[in-house]
């Protein structure tokens, strides 16, 4: 199982390879209500519907709890994340997960992280 970023989403809206290559390997991707949020913020109003129901049928929608939450303070505070990122990354934590992500703010060497490809 794997929590995916909102980079990898779009990359796989987007038809990118290595993003559908990275999204389909997992039985139920898992995304954080703060992609869901990034990803249909950046559709086209006329792709919405279909883009939510892509999201709603082929992942499961995470939402912040307090757990993810206090995870998320702790992120933002030590590795000094911008804010939707360490909720993100709680996400995962919470989870017991790895984040798939290709975003420059995380390190490569990350344990947390996996970055499969850069563009």
């Amino acid at each position: 199982m794997a929590v995916f970023d909102t980079n990898i989403i779009i990359d796989y809206l987007n038809g990118h390879a290595p993003a559908r290559t990275e999204f389909d390997a997992v039985r139920r991707p898992v995304v954080s209500i703060i992609t869901w949020m990034e990803v249909l913020v950046g559709v086209p109003a006329d792709a919405r519907v279909e883009v939510e129901e892509f999201l709603a049928d082929r992942c499961d929608i995470a939402p912040i709890d307090e757990e993810v939450a206090r995870h998320a303070v702790i992120f933002r505070t030590d590795r000094r994340l911008k804010l939707l990122d360490a909720i993100v990354l709680a996400t995962a934590f919470s989870r017991n997960q790895v984040l798939v992500t290709r975003d420059s703010g995380f390190k490569a060497d990350d344990p947390l992280v996996r970055i499969p490809y850069r563009i």
